[in-house]
């Protein structure tokens, strides 16, 4: 049953973030609904029960953005993941949203600044530009919240399912 879950939340996921989120761009800009699951999973079940999906989140992203290098991704959500189960346990222990927006905030921010940072070490093409780095932090803070609270819910009634 858990694999059935799981299959199933990995469609949903996939259909979302390729077939309907970029037709609700701003500014091409469209939100990550990839990451912001998988935050919430860090913040929910924590950083070691969340490596798995590190790894296959970052290289759906790694496939989905036909980069050269293999990986990059997987090094931005291990990094983020660490960062958002830090934030969540020493920081902002409730999961209220007074401590989960700034959760979602500074570990997107820090997603975009390792991405750039690798796709510069690695000599890849990257569209950084402040206004766009901007609505990709707040569009991806904004849907972030529902995103967490349907996870929250379904774990919460369920919690082996996750």
């Amino acid at each position: 049953m858990k694999f059935i879950f799981s299959m199933i939340f990995i469609l949903v996921l996939l259909f979302f973030q390729i077939g309907i989120l970029p037709h609700l761009a701003i500014r091409e800009v469209y939100p990550n609904i990839v990451l912001v699951s998988f935050i919430s999973f860090v913040i929910l079940r924590g950083f070691k029960k969340s490596i798995v999906w590190a790894i296959a989140a970052g290289l759906f992203l790694d496939f989905y953005s036909l980069n050269n290098i293999v990986g990059i991704f997987v090094v931005c959500f291990l990094l983020s993941s660490y960062l958002a189960f830090f934030l969540s346990q020493n920081i902002f222990k409730k999961s209220n949203p007074s401590s989960v927006i700034p959760i979602f905030f500074l570990t997107t921010i820090f997603y975009n600044l390792s991405a750039l940072v690798l796709h510069k070490i690695f000599s890849l093409e990257f569209d950084f530009g402040i206004l766009t780095f901007l609505v990709n932090v707040l569009y991806n803070t904004i849907i972030a919240i529902p995103v967490f609270y349907l996870i929250k819910k379904y774990y919460a009634r369920k919690p082996d399912k996750i």
